[in-house]
């Protein structure tokens, strides 16, 4: 499941994508990890990091990928 997100961050606006886990083999009482996933200057939430994003949410491993807006 994934949930388009934005919010601000010291005036700049950002987008994010968050993909749940597809399973809960990792969960305990308090939640289940994330993985919080950016690129540095050179690049964007969709240039190459789904398919970390979307193996990490396989494993049972939230992914929270955002970049600026």
């Amino acid at each position: 499941m994934r949930t388009e997100l934005t919010f601000t961050s010291h005036g700049v606006r950002c987008a994010a994508r968050h993909l749940r886990a597809t399973s809960d083999a990792l969960a305990h009482p308090a939640g289940r990890p994330c993985v919080v996933m950016a690129h540095g200057f050179g690049g964007t939430r969709d240039s190459g990091l789904p398919g970390y994003a979307e193996g990490f949410a396989e494993a049972g491993i939230d992914a929270f990928v955002f970049g600026r807006a």
